[in-house]
């Protein structure tokens, strides 16, 4: 036979459970958006910092903004 104590901490285990589930799992995905944000960031910065240094990569970059500049126009 279990205790009915048992059963109400069982309820309540699950009902924590449920309130905190969906905020931490909102928190997890910020965070994770946040250091791939991060992470993208700094592969740019050391892109931008080798591009000042070489022209050629800063000519490659460039033509590569040219080549996609007409893709980016709105038509209306």
């Amino acid at each position: 036979m279990q205790h009915v104590g048992a059963g109400r901490a069982a309820n309540v285990a699950q009902n924590i459970q449920a309130v905190i589930a969906a905020p931490l799992r909102r928190l997890s995905q910020r965070v994770a958006a946040y250091l791939e944000h991060s992470r993208t960031a700094s592969e740019d910065h050391q892109l931008w910092e080798m591009a000042l240094a070489d022209a050629r990569v800063m000519a490659d970059i460039s033509r590569a903004m040219k080549q996609g500049a007409p893709n980016k126009v709105a038509f209306y």
